[in-house]
């Protein structure tokens, strides 16, 4: 059976999974969340990935710093380099400094013989750095296998480098802000009331999306019971819902207020002859799982290394 005004099926609906996990991941806000997450991740895996992120903790005050004499085993030249800069005016450039590892050998108090590497900067681009056969090497008292050599860092970069990591966090939290605004809308294809939903005014938003201009289109829609609520839609593709006079909407019946645009959900979910929800294309799935199963990727190599 189904709604004859809005050529519906009545709740509850079945909602095939294909569209679930479409509507669930798919829209362009969540996929910009994902894409700062996936591509912001290789950056902080680089970067804040080989910062010197954890020596603040291990190192703090009030903590125990034990010293002992360490002896060097090896230096050798990282693929990282500091201070460098792009071609400038007539074809030079200003090679970094570069960032070599230092291996060393130390024994603390009644302990096995253990091993570590810290990482220090040239002075320039062109000299390597002095550094003594013996060296003082420090650790926290209760975790002698956590060490570096004074004066050195336990990773190639500053741990300042570890606030690229924010990048893709902000992409992380856009992409849940989305990921739950998914979940109202898959709830309310299986459940919302349908009803009309008539244009009230639409405005620039001032952002772009492939350089196409994001709109808010504002929309007005009765409930059964007669109440008018409104809805606010943000969309770069602002001429799906601008076909129809009305279009066709869904509302939460215990919180009216609640409420989508079937034509503004990714993927556009269409409807059988029944008025039931069609599945959409594995392919259209897979291609909204990209970008998720990327930034999930990267979060967890990124958060691996930055706590090792």
């Amino acid at each position: 059976m189904r709604n004859k005004t809005y050529d519906i099926a009545l709740a509850p609906r079945h909602v095939p999974s294909s569209v679930f996990w479409r509507v669930l991941i798919g829209g362009w806000s969540g996929q910009l969340g994902w894409g700062l997450v996936g591509f912001g991740g290789l950056f902080a895996l680089i970067f804040a990935g080989n910062a010197d992120c954890m020596s603040w903790y291990y190192f703090r005050s009030g903590i125990e710093v034990q010293t002992v004499t360490g002896t060097v085993t090896g230096m050798k030249k990282t693929g990282f380099s500091t201070g460098g800069s792009g071609r400038r005016r007539g074809g030079s450039s200003r090679r970094g400094k570069p960032i070599y590892e230092v291996r060393y050998r130390y024994n603390p108090t009644a302990d096995i013989p253990r091993e570590g590497a810290s990482y220090v900067t040239a002075t320039s681009s062109t000299s390597e750095p002095t550094v003594p056969p013996d060296v003082i090497v420090e650790y926290p008292a209760n975790r002698p296998d956590i060490s570096r050599i004074q004066g050195m860092r336990r990773r190639p970069f500053h741990g300042a480098l570890g606030l690229i990591a924010l990048i893709p966090g902000a992409g992380l939290l856009i992409a849940l802000r989305a990921l739950r605004r998914g979940m109202i809308s898959a709830e309310l294809l299986r459940r919302g009331r349908p009803a009309g939903a008539k244009l009230l005014n639409k405005r620039m938003t001032g952002a772009q999306i492939n350089k196409q201009t994001v709109w808010a289109l504002t929309f007005e829609y009765a409930t059964d019971e007669g109440m008018k609520y409104q809805t606010v839609v943000k969309t770069h593709h602002e001429e799906q819902l601008l076909d129809e006079a009305q279009e066709r909407l869904l509302y939460d019946p215990v919180h009216p207020s609640r409420a989508v645009l079937l034509d503004s959900l990714p993927g556009t979910p269409g409807l059988d002859e029944s008025g039931n929800i069609r599945p959409v294309t594995a392919g259209a799935v897979a291609a909204a799982l990209i970008l998720p199963l990327i930034g999930l990727g990267m979060m967890a190599a990124t958060g691996l290394m930055i706590v090792r």
